[in-house]
């Protein structure tokens, strides 16, 4: 088998997720906040269908770069808070993982923006994510307050646990989003095919993977200390 064939063979696939409703994702951790959010940040509506993967591959990262400029709400102020952030993903027994969330700058690499992950602007928080059953899933993570963020950022999702989570040669992986694949905007790591975060469309994804940001605004104020609970900036 030439190498070409065996990337192709081992690409995410779509899946109708019918078989599952959207649920209630993990708990929020304390002090998360509860206003209404100045913007909604997302790449498209979240469809029915989502990418899974077959082992021995396994889902473990992946990335979108947050459209802080569609926020009109906040150009006053020039930074966003990011209050919570929603994925969905595709069970396919009654299983758990882990979510560990952050946001790391960004760097451009032949002409492309690329996470950086060397500059972690908020987090890192984890979080246990399950479902009791198969199907799709919706987890909402409530995040700590405090990060303010500006200029090009990514959010980093990294997954732990979904190779435990496998059924009948399936493997969860996140639900599609309504806009087609954008480059540079999202980006993947999966063991054994994808151990670096890869750009999504380069896979052959045709839609983008569905994220959901809720943000507050704030006032842009930088600082040097590397916490979630202080106010953090990337300058472009």
């Amino acid at each position: 088998m030439t190498r070409s064939q065996f990337h192709f063979l081992l690409l995410p696939w779509l899946i109708a997720s019918a078989a599952g409703a959207p649920g209630a994702g993990s708990a929020a951790p304390s002090g998360s906040a509860t206003a209404s959010p100045a913007c909604t940040l997302t790449p498209g509506a979240m469809q029915s269908v989502s990418f899974f993967w077959t082992p021995p591959e396994e889902l473990t990262a992946a990335a979108w770069k947050i459209p802080a400029s569609t926020c009109d709400a906040c150009a006053a102020t020039g930074g966003l808070t990011p209050t919570s952030v929603s994925f969905g993903v595709r069970w396919f027994r009654s299983c758990s993982a882990q979510a560990q969330v952050l946001i790391v700058g960004a760097q451009t690499e032949g002409g492309c923006s690329v996470p950086d992950t060397t500059k972690v602007l908020c987090g890192p928080t984890t979080f246990t994510i399950s479902n009791n059953r198969g199907g799709l899933k919706v987890h909402t993570l409530q995040l700590p307050g405090g990060c303010c963020i500006s200029g090009d950022a990514f959010l980093l999702v990294r997954f732990t646990g979904f190779g435990g989570c496998s059924a009948g040669g399936l493997s969860p992986g996140l639900a599609a989003s309504s806009g087609p694949c954008a480059a540079c905007e999202q980006y993947v790591s999966a063991a054994n095919i994808y151990p670096t975060l890869t750009e999504w469309c380069s896979v052959g994804a045709a839609n983008s993977m569905w994220f959901s940001m809720e943000t507050q605004c704030c006032l842009v104020t930088p600082v040097k200390e590397h916490s979630w609970g202080r106010l953090r900036v990337m300058y472009r």
